[in-house]
């Protein structure tokens, strides 16, 4: 059964606005720098900062890909392939994955490294949002990465574990700081999965006595 994800628009809506920003800057001043030495007949340096200036340029239509706002799927997780942003990857080609979470950053960095440790231990609340990296071997045998940022990621998380990925790791950042989940997500998929089967048993036994 197939679990779907969406992004989280107003993160992508951010990101692109940001995005767009920095390349407009960029743009205006590589344009002026090369206008500076045009001035000065320095031609080699005019032309460096005016190829200088695809880079922005292309950045922008990068962030619209990257962080779509259409509100399409971004991850759908099947039993035996994974779909990022239309690109499908088999199980048996993902070598791991990681899923980053981002806290809200205290003005006391001593503050963020306590907080970090209060999430080491605990499976985080499901209303996160956060970075699902799925790391595998394409078919020319290459190593490749799909990004996405998405709703519920600890959900996802969680899918991917249910899914067979057997190496896999959870990280909490606030700032520079980073931590690595020790939380038993295997167990806590395990008791889940049994408790749905006692629910589910308890409905059968139900309908047969009615």
């Amino acid at each position: 059964m197939e679990k779907i994800f969406y992004a989280d628009l107003e993160y992508n809506r951010q990101k692109r606005r940001s995005a767009i920003t920095l390349s407009a800057l960029l743009i205006v001043v590589m344009i002026g720098s090369a206008s500076i030495f045009m001035v000065k007949q320095d031609i080699p340096f005019s032309i460096f900062f005016l190829l200088f200036t695809l880079i922005p340029i292309l950045l922008i239509p990068a962030s619209f890909k990257n962080f779509p706002v259409d509100g399409k799927p971004v991850l759908i997780i099947g039993d035996k392939e994974v779909t990022v942003m239309g690109k499908t990857v088999k199980l048996k080609d993902i070598s791991s994955f990681r899923a980053t979470i981002t806290l809200p950053a205290s003005k006391l960095d001593s503050e963020n490294i306590k907080t970090l440790e209060e999430f080491r231990n605990v499976r985080p609340h499901e209303d996160f949002d956060g970075d699902i990296d799925i790391f595998y071997v394409d078919e020319k045998g290459k190593k490749q990465t799909l990004y996405s940022h998405v709703q519920h990621v600890v959900l996802a998380h969680e899918a991917l574990i249910d899914m067979g990925i057997k190496k896999y790791s959870m990280l909490f950042s606030i700032k520079k700081n980073v931590v690595k989940s020790e939380f038993d997500f295997k167990t806590h998929i395990a008791n889940e999965r049994q408790a749905e089967n006692a629910n589910t048993s308890k409905k059968s036994k139900t309908k047969q006595l009615l």
